[in-house]
């Protein structure tokens, strides 16, 4: 492995990625995620990463959850959940997926060459390219605060186990 420096720009871009793994505080606009349901005619029962400000049903799991804090502890294989994972639990979150053979709408960005790809030709999916992230994730105050961005990717979005 070894160390690059991306110049200008580019650096813009590496920076925006990263603070886009750690940053959490955003959500998917509801009027997008609402079209999104409708592409893949599904009802979500259970989102597993959100908080009381960004949940999109009623069910939920993240801090201050009365269900669970831990959206990789709660069981899924009697759901159809909603997971737009930190980057770190992309690979936690499709290995859960495939074990418990849960319905899971995943919303991840389209970076070609990754980890979690061969995890996810082996299961069961359904794939649509969404609009890039700008155009998708609201910044919560934290990423308004450090001035973050998105990345000008697209977004990519799985049906885990159809």
């Amino acid at each position: 492995m070894k160390a690059q420096h991306f110049p200008g720009i580019w650096n813009m871009r590496v920076d925006s990625l990263s603070r886009f793994e750690r940053g959490g505080d955003y959500e998917v606009r509801k009027e997008e995620l609402n079209e999104l349901l409708d592409v893949f005619n599904l009802n979500i029962t259970l989102v597993a990463f959100a908080t009381e400000e960004n949940a999109k049903c009623r069910r939920w799991c993240g801090p201050g959850s009365r269900i669970n804090e831990d959206g990789l502890q709660q069981s899924w294989s009697n759901d159809v959940v909603l997971a737009h994972p930190p980057i770190p639990l992309f690979v936690p979150v499709i290995m859960k997926a495939f074990v418990e053979r849960a319905r899971v709408l995943l919303l991840i960005p389209d970076w070609c060459g990754q980890v979690w790809e061969p995890l996810i030709q082996l299961m069961p999916h359904e794939e649509w390219m969404w609009k890039k992230m700008n155009q998708i994730l609201v910044e919560g105050k934290w990423m308004k605060r450090i001035e973050a961005s998105f990345s000008l990717r697209r977004m990519r979005v799985l049906l885990l186990n159809p």
